[in-house]
């Protein structure tokens, strides 16, 4: 079992596609018993950690030439950021970052065409954005995989697992 995005399986098929004798036919089995389910409840609420859309203009002090020209720079964020352009730009990897993006004619094309893209969505609910800090990349790429890795690998209980990331993620963030 794993967490991850509807992106895994566009990712898996692709994968499947190019492999070949013995390999193949186990990933096709793969891929045929591969399910999508709701992250389970604890013992307070069910929930998932979302990551999020993030655009940046930056300071004239650090650009070419020394000028940033906003109105076009505006203009493409609001591209970008638009219910369709956010729906497109994910289509199979992520969710829409505009709200309005859910109630598309895109959205609904799209949870046509991927499989399990029902299932992922529906935790949305669920959702509890992270903290915006520098060091959250650390946080969310090494300490709390190395956690759920620990514990698959029954080197450590679930609670110990926990106490020692929280361990981790206050030694790294003690300074702020």
């Amino acid at each position: 079992m794993m967490i991850s995005h509807p992106l895994e399986y566009a990712y898996m098929l692709d994968h499947a596609k190019n492999a070949t004798g013995s390999d193949k036919e186990t990933a096709d089995a793969v891929i045929a018993n591969m399910r999508y389910g709701l992250m389970p409840k604890g013992s307070e609420r069910r929930a998932v950690v979302f990551g999020g859309s993030n655009v940046h203009v930056f300071n004239e002090d650090y650009v070419d030439g020394g000028k940033v020209d906003l109105m076009p720079a505006k203009a493409f964020i609001a591209f970008l950021t638009g219910p369709e352009w956010s729906t497109k730009l994910a289509w199979d990897s992520s969710n829409p970052s505009n709200l309005r993006g859910f109630r598309s004619t895109w959205m609904k094309q799209r949870l046509g065409e991927i499989k399990f893209l029902d299932v992922t969505t529906s935790m949305l609910p669920y959702g509890i954005p992270y903290p915006v800090i520098p060091e959250l990349t650390e946080v969310m790429n090494i300490i709390v995989p190395e956690m759920m890795q620990t514990v698959l690998t029954e080197k450590m209980t679930v609670a110990d697992a926990a106490d020692d990331a929280a361990r981790k993620m206050e030694d790294l963030t003690s300074g702020l």
